[in-house]
């Protein structure tokens, strides 16, 4: 996934510390909450840390099970707890040891520790709290890559850029070559060809030019207000993002058609439908005489048929994990 021979360039400290505190929620209101780790002799715990600090195990749970881990991480304050049989962690040492090589395929070794950890969590030796986190231990590396390759093909590059108002607040620029992400940059790399670009809105198709240019062709392009981004991950709600857009308070472009097909639980699939049953009731009332409704027709059928069944691919809908997760991380849930 990532180059050995990784590449950072253009990137300005300042850009690079507004998107971190945007994306990790610092100077917010929102509480956040360090998590817990046990270690596990046949479901007694035998250490047990809550953040950086070992704590001593609170009355009542002499034994973690999946039962009881929602009341001990309450009982701790914490939101996320991973408790593990002794044997279970050594397993995987070992496991990883065995299997892992230096300078392998990066997704190739991820799975070897999904592999244990999903056997753990099967056979009851590893808890993980809150569940909805296990959903992602049944993937592989060929579904992780295929993944990748539709959401970031190769040869392309990824942009997101964050306003405040008419500055930059944020910018990153992923490229990826024939296989693996080569290239970490910032708006420095591309500064001297975009010049001037303020309005945003419309400015920012000359920072797509110069991404072009200088690392490699977008496949997808994120420019939104630093303030709207921030409600969507601090507050996040169903159809905020296509909300957004609409208002121009976020741009994607190019948007690719697995994003376009997802958007707002399918609104623009749903969107696409709607137009599809108009232009077939249009057609039936004789206007198919005066335009062009077939082409039309035929359009839009290419872009429902183009959406790309994510949850028959992975096992689960990304889309919603994702929500799940931003909801988590915002301290919502």
């Amino acid at each position: 996934m990532w180059s050995s021979d990784l590449r950072i360039a253009g990137i300005d400290p300042a850009h690079a510390s507004a998107l971190w505190s945007l994306l990790t929620l610092e100077g917010t209101r929102v509480r956040r909450l360090p998590m817990a780790f046990a270690i596990l002799d046949k479901g007694r715990p035998v250490l047990l840390f809550a953040g950086k600090r070992h704590v001593a195990v609170p009355a009542g749970f002499d034994r973690i099970t999946k039962d009881t881990v929602g009341a001990l991480a309450a009982a701790l304050g914490v939101r996320l707890l991973l408790a593990a049989e002794e044997e279970a962690l050594r397993d995987i040492v070992e496991d990883v040891q065995t299997r892992w090589r230096h300078g392998g395929d990066q997704l190739v070794q991820a799975e070897v520790v999904i592999e244990q950890i999903r056997v753990g969590v099967d056979d009851g030796s590893i808890i993980v709290w809150p569940d909805f986190f296990t959903v992602a231990l049944r993937l592989d590396a060929p579904t992780m890559r295929r993944f990748l390759d539709v959401v970031f093909p190769c040869d392309s590059s990824m942009i997101l850029y964050t306003f405040q108002r008419q500055a930059i607040h944020s910018a990153l620029i992923l490229t990826r070559g024939s296989r693996d992400i080569e290239t970490v940059a910032g708006h420095l790399s591309v500064r001297d060809r975009v010049g001037s670009f303020q309005p945003w809105q419309e400015g920012y198709r000359k920072i797509l030019e110069a991404a072009e240019k200088v690392h490699a062709q977008p496949s997808l392009g994120f420019f939104g207000e630093m303030e709207a981004v921030r409600e969507m991950l601090q507050e996040p709600r169903p159809g905020q993002l296509t909300k957004a857009i609409l208002a121009r308070r976020v741009i994607v472009d190019p948007m690719p058609p697995w994003m376009a097909a997802t958007l707002g639980i399918d609104a623009l699939t749903r969107a696409a439908r709607i137009s599809l049953d108009f232009i077939e009731r249009a057609d039936r009332l004789g206007l198919g005489r005066r335009f062009d409704l077939g082409s039309v027709t035929r359009e839009v059928r290419s872009r429902i048929e183009k959406r790309i069944d994510f949850e028959q691919m992975l096992g689960f809908d990304p889309f919603d994990y994702l929500a799940r997760f931003i909801a988590w991380w915002s301290g919502r849930t």
